[in-house]
């Protein structure tokens, strides 16, 4: 089975937010209270991304497989807080291509157009408890800034992120 990369279309928001919450289910049920989990949706984030990739579709892509269907997809953008600095807003992959290269193949597409941007450094910020997504963002490269953990409320949780660089300068 061949994987194809492309960037994504409007058209594609309910395939998109349907590997999203499939994903956070089954990355993250471990360690995020269903109440947080359940707070996405596929309805509300199809509407979310069928609004972001009107305005920018250029920051979001997918990867396809050979039937046409949308196996994952990357986000990635000028960091809003940041300004000299890259995003990785976020990388998910239906559960059934987890450690199937799907990722690695979406990150160097965003890194070769986030290189163009000329800036030097991408960051990415990981929930503490995603081992396996820690050890994706090393195996690419990224390494983890000492003492970056951070405590942030969402749905009335409070979690735990940390994060990653990238550097092009180390590339």
């Amino acid at each position: 089975m061949s994987i194809r990369y492309r960037q994504a279309e409007p058209a594609d928001a309910e395939a998109i937010a349907q590997v999203h919450v499939d994903s956070w289910y089954a990355a993250y049920a471990s360690f995020v209270p269903t109440h947080v989990l359940e707070a996405r949706s596929v309805k509300d984030l199809q509407v979310f991304w069928k609004t972001a990739l009107e305005k920018q579709p250029e920051s979001v892509i997918v990867a396809e497989n050979d039937a046409g269907d949308i196996v994952g997809w990357i986000s990635f953008g000028i960091c809003k807080d940041e300004p000299d600095t890259a995003e990785l807003f976020a990388i998910y992959n239906r559960p059934d291509h987890f450690r199937s290269g799907v990722g690695t193949g979406l990150w160097q597409f965003a890194r070769q157009r986030l290189q163009e941007t000329g800036l030097s450094v991408v960051k990415v910020l990981v929930f503490t408890q995603a081992t396996p997504a820690r050890r994706f963002y090393e195996s690419v490269g990224f390494k983890l800034v000492e003492g970056s953990e951070s405590v942030f409320e969402w749905h009335g949780e409070n979690l735990e992120d940390v994060r990653y660089e990238y550097r092009f300068d180390d590339a």
